[in-house]
């Protein structure tokens, strides 16, 4: 019986914040168009990842730093980047992401990198190696990331964050926060 009663209160619960934090349909399509490697799932997977996007959006607190208006569309793919790996096994999903995220770098980095005409600041805290291990950068060390936006966005703001972990602006924020407010400073 109280299984019965805990199930009916847990459906309740995701329903209402289901409607409660919906996401409606221009700004799904906004996400999605914003976000090119998700073009390779299949129209279920997509309305799944809406439902986990909405149901994380409910349970999650956003904030900004230095006055960064925090509006729904950068809610909304944040949201859905945190979502994306638990929408199917990793096992299974690994493989169909990396290929499609490989093949939109060779096909578009290059004009995107390009067509770059504000401020940037790339900041990253790991590299992988040819069999695809992920090792913390070291102080000094470069990427062929990296290399890739010095050479084409001049001015671009580079930053290492050595001996992290691949959640650098969970594991290092205070670094990561300072390597922010430096680079507003010189915007």
């Amino acid at each position: 019986m109280f299984s019965k009663l805990t199930r009916w209160l847990d459906t309740r619960r995701r329903d209402r914040a289901l409607r409660t934090y919906a996401i409606d349909d221009a700004l799904w399509q906004a996400t999605l168009d914003g976000l090119p490697f998700l073009s390779h799932l299949a129209p279920a997977d997509l309305q799944r990842l809406r439902e986990m996007t909405s149901l994380f959006i409910a349970q999650k607190e956003f904030s900004t730093a230095h006055d960064l208006e925090l509006t729904e569309r950068i809610t909304v793919a944040i949201a859905v980047q945190a979502c994306l790996p638990a929408l199917r096994q990793s096992a299974e999903f690994g493989p169909l992401l990396w290929p499609s995220m490989a093949r939109w770098d060779a096909a578009a980095m290059d004009a995107a990198l390009g067509a770059v005409r504000a401020p940037l600041l790339a900041i990253q805290s790991t590299t992988r190696d040819a069999q695809m291990r992920r090792s913390p950068l070291e102080a000094g060390q470069s990427t062929p990331y990296l290399d890739l936006i010095r050479g084409s966005v001049p001015g671009a703001g580079i930053a290492v964050v050595p001996d992290t972990g691949h959640f650098t602006q969970i594991e290092a924020a205070d670094e990561v926060n300072r390597l922010i407010a430096r680079f507003l400073q010189r915007c």
